[in-house]
């Protein structure tokens, strides 16, 4: 995942990454599944909030189930 990608939240050019953070978790509860890769990678690397490996790869098997994370391996095959 590239760095703007994390920023872009429907459509809109967000900075603030604790904002476009937030929106991401606003946007799972919506039911918009593919956050759940996304907001693995904010945990991953700390974007728009404290590094925490444990709830990334939570996150990334979520993902994994919804057959959305492919790229890190973690499909359901």
């Amino acid at each position: 995942m590239t760095l703007p990608k994390l920023y872009k939240v429907c459509g809109i050019q967000i900075c603030d990454h604790r904002k476009a953070f937030d929106l991401y978790q606003k946007s799972l509860r919506n039911g918009y599944v593919t956050a759940y890769q996304i907001l693995g990678d904010c945990y991953n690397i700390g974007m728009g909030t404290n590094i925490d490996e444990e709830k990334a790869f939570e996150y990334y098997q979520v993902a994994a189930k919804n057959k959305l994370n492919s790229k890190y391996g973690f499909t359901n095959r």
